[in-house]
């Protein structure tokens, strides 16, 4: 026996969320230093700076 598929049922999509503004962050990686050898390995220190933006916080 075959049996025919029901029809869909037509009916409007909710509306999108509203867009938020998300954060930013920005990372410059400078020079990799070695500080020689601690009690859990090689000690490494990565200069460099980063900045970050988050319009969605009050400052």
């Amino acid at each position: 026996m075959h049996h025919q598929a029901q029809p869909l049922l037509h009916s409007p999509l909710p509306p999108p969320p509203a867009l938020l503004p998300m954060t930013q962050v920005f990372c410059q990686v400078g020079t990799l230093v070695s500080l020689g050898v601690g009690p859990h390995g090689e000690r490494r220190y990565l200069s460099g700076n980063c900045r970050g933006d988050s319009p969605g916080l009050a400052p």
